[in-house]
């Protein structure tokens, strides 16, 4: 039988838990958080600990050991109460899936930019950059505008 600790703020090793990296957490099925224990900080404030539950490819990523951390890293909410951690927590495991696939689709539309504007020449790419506001094309402005996601990079220098 598992071993169970009362202790209000005794936290859970997480050195050997399995480990998800931030690219895997987008592809879970099923993401979920995982109530891990609460730890009363140094200044009297209480944290709730949370890992992440789902399915990566066919697979369960918890155990009997509960979650899987996330670039070896647990959830830490400060809250109220554990119900406002609950809360707080599932949304920022979705917020942070979210946040990642909008990151990838901005880098897949600036690479699509790109090409488009290498497919013009050098010339033509200046007199559309510098041409008068009447005249531009709305969709080189939106081209420039798609491009400024991959700056720091190293795929467009400036």
């Amino acid at each position: 039988m598992a071993a169970m600790h009362a202790a209000a703020n005794m936290v859970p090793d997480f050195t050997f838990r399995r480990s998800i990296e931030l690219a895997d957490l987008k592809r879970l099925v099923e993401p979920a958080v995982i109530f891990e224990g609460e730890h009363v900080d140094t200044d009297g404030v209480t944290a709730y600990i949370y890992t992440v539950a789902g399915w990566l490819d066919g697979r369960n990523i918890a155990t009997i050991e509960g979650g899987c951390t996330v670039g070896g890293e647990a959830m830490v909410i400060h809250a109220d109460d554990r119900a406002s951690a609950d809360y707080l927590a599932g949304l920022g495991l979705m917020d942070t899936i979210e946040a990642d696939q909008a990151n990838e689709q901005a880098t897949l539309d600036g690479l699509a930019a790109l090409a488009r504007l290498e497919s013009v020449g050098p010339l033509q790419r200046v007199d559309l950059a510098t041409a008068a506001p009447a005249d531009k094309s709305t969709a080189f402005e939106e081209d420039a505008k798609a491009i400024q996601h991959l700056l720091g990079d190293g795929i467009v220098s400036h």
